[in-house]
């Protein structure tokens, strides 16, 4: 079975899914969203069991779409197969709750349902299903019992008078949710976002950025490659999940902070020190960048120590990258070896310090008189390019 047909059994009705399992990443093709008039069943279910481990976990998460929603059980997704398949697709919200009346179809089960995307193929905004889906389950109900009333009246009342007729449900013009709610409402009814990633929004700040992915950093691990390594300080980026604060022996605060990107979630390990500077950027859907070490203990996931927090909304890559760079100067002097003053381009070396400020300490030696000059400058490699050119590469030494 092809994997359009695999996707085809989520029960959704969403024009992308995008969900990331391990660092594998499954769009959904275009023309191919899931709706209540299209999700397979149980044979699909089969035949993804037969499948690649990845997939299946993937897969059968995904088909149990309706199960894994609040609310929802198995049994009331076969009514609906069985349903679809006797009388045809449904033709909107109204004649999806009258087909399902009498099922375990109730208003926080349809809520949950318009939630997560599943009736978005009834033509009409998640904002105005939401608005009007009590009203149409209450006027449904109320069609229902009229019908009742009146087969009673005829039979056993010898007829009975007329009734005033069902109101229609009146549609309110109004926006849809914005693509963060939305993909909120999805997390909170099914645990995966659905049509979209609240990263989507950030990815091209993040284009070029010395960000790896979590997906990366734990396949490394549990592939045991060479990628990564315990200790290792890199910088992540994603949306926090959850804050769990903790005191430790020594009576201070910790907080283990659950952040999640679109190929996994690794577990934040967040000490007194660096809780007391960035916690207030540590809170849930909150999306920021973090620098910290890899920590791999046991036979635990990978996790992450911090040492910074930026927000993403402020992530600057290039900034970024020159504030780490100069950290990582931290300490550091460049000295600069010059045979005599009349060798040829040393009068280049001082106007090219100048043209890159910094702290580190920079010291000029003149071989011929012993003489030095101390300054300051910030040693890009574009800059030691340069130096090496002139003075070559054993006179330009940065330790």
């Amino acid at each position: 079975m092809k994997l359009e047909e695999y996707i085809e059994s989520i029960f959704g009705c969403l024009e992308r899914i995008e969900n990331k399992i391990n660092g594998l990443s499954i769009p959904l093709p275009e023309g191919n969203s899931p709706t209540v008039n299209n999700e397979k069943g149980e044979s699909v279910l089969n035949e993804v069991r037969n499948g690649h481990e990845t997939f299946r976990k993937l897969l059968v998460r995904m088909f149990e779409g309706l199960a894994a929603i609040k609310n929802i059980g198995r049994g009331f997704i076969q009514k609906v197969m069985a349903d679809r398949a006797q009388d045809g697709p449904y033709t909107g919200l109204e004649n999806f709750c009258q087909r399902m009346y009498g099922t375990d179809l109730n208003k926080r089960a349809l809520e949950n349902l318009i939630k997560c995307g599943a009736c978005d193929c009834f033509g009409l905004y998640r904002s105005q299903l939401l608005q009007i889906y009590e009203a149409v389950m209450d006027t449904v109900a109320a069609g229902k019992r009229k019908n009742v009333d009146g087969q009673i009246g005829f039979f056993d009342l010898g007829g009975s008078e007329d009734t005033p007729p069902v109101p229609e449900v009146h549609v309110p013009n109004i926006p849809e949710l914005p693509a963060d709610e939305r993909m909120k409402l999805e997390r909170e009814t099914t645990g995966l976002y659905l049509s979209g990633h609240p990263m989507d929004a950030y990815r091209e700040k993040l284009r070029g950025a010395n960000v790896v992915s979590i997906g990366a950093i734990l396949e490394s691990f549990s592939e045991h490659t060479d990628e990564f390594q315990d200790e290792q300080v890199v910088n992540i980026a994603g949306i926090v999940q959850n804050v769990k604060m903790k005191t430790t022996k020594n009576q201070s605060m910790m907080a283990y902070v659950t952040l999640e990107d679109d190929t996994g979630s690794m577990e934040l390990l967040t000490f007194s020190n660096a809780l007391g500077q960035y916690g207030s950027l540590l809170y849930e859907t909150s999306a920021v960048v973090i620098s910290g070490r890899i920590s791999v203990r046991d036979d635990k996931d990978p996790q992450m120590v911090v040492n910074r927090v930026v927000k993403l909304s402020e992530f600057d890559a290039k900034s970024e990258a020159r504030q780490q760079s100069a950290q990582s100067l931290a300490g550091k002097t460049l000295y600069l070896k010059i045979a005599h003053t009349g060798q040829k381009g040393s009068d280049k070396i001082v106007p090219i310090l100048n043209m890159f400020p910094g702290a580190v300490k920079t010291v000029v030696y003149y071989a011929d008189t012993g003489a030095r000059m101390v300054g300051r400058c910030m040693p890009e490699e574009i800059m030691l390019s340069e130096l090496r050119g002139l003075l070559g590469e054993k006179n330009v030494v940065l330790k």
